[in-house]
């Protein structure tokens, strides 16, 4: 079940479209993620840690910074695998989504698999989730406390309509009932409604920031159209029906040759149609559609006879019986299709849109970057593995 999909959301927190929910979209790879920031090892922050400042979140009972000194040892969900700016985030917030995987392995596999597997999401995960935690700290630090609780209560309206919208695809009767599906799946409404704000916030922080239309110039289109117009030349096709006489039905590469040869003279005869003999007299596993092949071009296939055949044949016309590997092949040409260059006037718009997507996904990396630099950022991954 994804329950992380796109949400209802106020006026004022509209995500920016290139943000998303989870995933990523086919035409923008996340703008918002850029690459793994610089990281401190754990020991020298716990040196430069600042003891008048501790973390609010990061002294709650039983969290813990996890450690590779003993990583024969699975990770528990309250360890603590990152800090940003002594924002902690725990385990659960990149596991919970593999709980059920990470049990499985559990009961199958060493602890030490189990870790492994644990590193290996979070090594996937985390960096998105830095991202997003570094923006959420960005808003919070220019609100001041009303307009941040007004901002969370709205989301905490927006957020039961969430829940509303999960009992009806769980069949459920009540939040509590649908706590309980959640959590058989290694989440629960609290982390649903954090991971739901934090998105949200985020999501804000880059609207806000990127409140602007990128300009894209005919100079600019017309030079991408040129850089890639292989992209935009169609090759050419054909399409084709096929009777198959395979040698190992026929008893060997000669009957098959002389059966194909007898059905052809049928069909010029006028004794049987194509149609007809591709139906009821081909070993073709396409037999029952009349052996119909879809669209293709010709240089993609294996066998170079059949391809000078296709390439060469008129429509409606047969071929004489070809050989190929496993079987003699009789063809009709159905379809063909020459080789074109869209032109620049249809292409566009759907260029246009790309590339603007392009400058806001630039833009976007731009600002995680800047937040990074400045950013105090430790995380589990930064520890040398013990004995290595």
């Amino acid at each position: 079940m994804n329950c992380c999909r796109s949400l209802f959301v106020a006026p004022f927190l509209v995500l920016l479209m290139v943000m998303g929910c989870t995933g990523r979209s086919h035409q923008v790879a996340n703008p918002v993620l850029g690459p793994v920031p610089p990281r401190i090892p754990i020991a020298q922050t716990e040196q430069e840690a600042d003891p008048s400042q501790p973390s609010i979140r990061s002294q709650n009972s039983g969290v813990q910074m996890a450690s590779f000194s003993d990583e024969s040892l699975p990770l528990e969900m309250t360890d603590i695998i990152a800090e940003v700016n002594g924002e902690p985030i725990l385990a659960h917030m990149v596991l919970d989504r593999y709980s059920r995987e990470i049990q499985q392995l559990k009961q199958q596999s060493k602890p030490a698999k189990v870790r492994e597997y644990q590193i290996s999401k979070i090594e996937k995960d985390l960096p998105a989730l830095i991202d997003q935690t570094i923006m959420v700290d960005a808003l919070k630090q220019t609100m001041k406390p009303e307009q941040l609780k007004s901002i969370e209560d709205q989301l905490d309206k927006y957020f039961e309509q969430e829940v509303q919208d999960l009992m009806k695809k769980t069949n459920t009767g009540s939040p509590t009932e649908l706590e309980g599906v959640l959590q058989s799946q290694g989440l629960s409404l609290v982390t649903l409604r954090q991971q739901f704000g934090d998105r949200q916030l985020a999501g804000q922080y880059m609207r806000g920031k990127l409140d602007f239309e990128p300009t894209v110039s005919h100079d600019e289109l017309t030079e991408r159209y040129q850089q890639n117009i292989d992209e935009y030349t169609q090759k050419p096709e054909v399409k084709w029906q096929q009777i198959d006489f395979e040698y190992q039905k026929h008893g060997g590469v000669e009957q098959a040759e002389a059966a194909a040869a007898q059905l052809l003279r049928e069909i010029q005869a006028g004794q049987i149609s194509f149609d007809d003999a591709a139906h009821d007299r081909s070993d073709s596993p396409l037999a029952d559609q009349g052996g119909h092949r879809d669209w293709t071009n010709p240089e993609n296939l294996v066998d170079t006879d059949l391809q000078q055949v296709l390439n060469q044949l008129e429509i409606q016309a047969i071929s004489a019986p070809i050989s190929s590997k496993n079987a003699c092949l009789l063809v009709m040409v159905t379809g063909r299709r020459e080789a074109r260059t869209i032109p620049f006037h249809e292409i566009q718009t759907e260029l246009k849109a790309t590339m603007s997507q392009e400058k806001k996904q630039a833009r976007g990396q731009a600002i995680i970057n800047d937040l990074k630099s400045n950013a105090v950022i430790h995380t589990v991954l930064d520890q040398p593995a013990s004995g290595g």
